[in-house]
């Protein structure tokens, strides 16, 4: 009896649960001693959902570059400290006094043109100088003395050292060799050659573009060969100022 009424509750409960649901299917284990019937369990209904794809288009994103030149601009100031090239160009221009014994006139006034490179502290030089209107005494057969006039051009080419590059006075000291040509009012001209050496002190004033340089130089001269009838003498002496630029 109780056998029927727990199988009649069980079909009640199957005919109430909705046909879309699901069943699994449970068999009895003969515990009572009868076929028992089927029994059905109800699962719950499974929802199932579908993701959701959300496509997001951005804007494209524009990287802007700038560029930045930098522009060195070199400001010239007097005084201040250059850049020394590796060979500078120096012209100088002088007068002074050409000393030369037995001239009529002891002290000659003369002029004096320079061109110099200077590699570091070594000097090239090329120079002329000028010793115009000498005039000097010239004995004749009979022990007599007659005056005489010239000009006196010496061309030379040097070699020296220069001190204190980097500072504003430079002292210098060279030697010379010259060709000498005098030239006679009343002959011919008449031809020396000579060594020499220098000395002087160069200063150095710095402007935008170069130096102005100004300073004073001694030279002495001896002939080690000349012409007949060559004036002035073997030893002479000038002292020179000069003022030029450097380049």
């Amino acid at each position: 009896m109780q056998a029927l009424t727990r199988n009649a509750l069980v079909a009640l409960v199957l005919v109430l649960v909705p046909l879309e649901a699901s069943a699994v299917e449970l068999y009895g284990d003969g515990c009572w001693g009868i076929s028992c019937p089927p029994v059905y369990v109800v699962d719950p209904p499974v929802i199932v959902t579908q993701p959701t794809v959300v496509h997001v288009v951005s804007e494209p994103v524009v990287v802007e570059e700038t560029v930045v030149e930098t522009v060195t601009v070199e400001e010239h100031v007097l005084g201040a400290p250059k850049l020394h090239p590796p060979v500078d160009v120096e012209v100088d221009a002088g007068v002074g006094m050409w000393i030369v014994p037995k001239l009529k006139e002891k002290v000659n006034l003369s002029y004096d043109v320079r061109l110099s490179l200077l590699v570091k502290s070594v000097i090239m030089t090329l120079s002329m100088n000028i010793v115009p209107e000498v005039e000097w005494d010239a004995g004749t057969i009979d022990g007599t003395s007659c005056a005489r006039k010239g000009n006196l051009y010496l061309f030379g080419m040097g070699f020296g050292y220069r001190w204190n590059k980097k500072g504003h006075f430079h002292p210098e000291v060279g030697v010379k060799f010259d060709g000498l040509a005098l030239d006679r009012k009343d002959g011919k001209t008449v031809y020396a050659f000579g060594i020499g050496g220098t000395a002087g002190l160069m200063a150095d004033f710095p402007v935008a573009y170069g130096s102005i340089m100004g300073g004073i130089q001694a030279e002495g001269h001896y002939h080690v060969w000349h012409q007949n009838d060559f004036f002035p003498p073997r030893g002479t002496f000038a002292l020179m100022a000069l003022l030029g630029y450097k380049f």
